[in-house]
């Protein structure tokens, strides 16, 4: 990672950035997933203008990006856990970005460093997203 970027993150673990919605037309039809679709095009330089930046080297990233849904109030994942608990890398990064309000009860909490327990939650309008580390922060709803 780019040492201009892991400055930013803050104490909380995490780096939260804008991006401009439009530009990547990031929340038309998620059902169209094939390489020609606007979405998927739309993914790709989202990935290259916006987290390609934050390296020096290449990186890999997800084929098909993974849609999580948080009602308000609800529960939208079955435990707390870090990925690294379900066999991902402590390497990889995770990119949080709603396509709707999150807050509170609707979005991801994550603890600010391994261990730490501290958890807060990564509220975001539209046309933020976090960048973070959940193969090591414990995190959950």
């Amino acid at each position: 990672m780019k040492e201009s970027a892991r400055k930013k993150i803050t104490e909380e673990g995490r780096l939260l950035r804008k991006y401009a919605p439009e530009k990547y037309e990031l929340t038309q039809s998620i059902r169209e997933l094939d390489k020609n679709s606007q979405f998927y095009k739309s993914y790709v330089l989202f990935i290259q203008n916006e987290i390609r930046t934050l390296f020096d080297e290449k990186i890999l990233y997800q084929k098909i990006p993974t849609f999580r849904t948080q009602v308000p109030n609800n529960l939208g994942v079955a435990e707390w856990h870090k990925d690294s608990d379900y066999n991902h890398a402590e390497e990889e990064w995770n990119i949080f970005l709603p396509l709707t309000k999150a807050y509170d009860t609707n979005t991801i909490w994550a603890e600010s460093k391994p261990g730490k327990e501290d958890y807060t939650p990564m509220n975001a309008e539209v046309g933020d997203y976090y960048f973070w580390q959940g193969s090591k922060l414990m995190h959950g709803n």
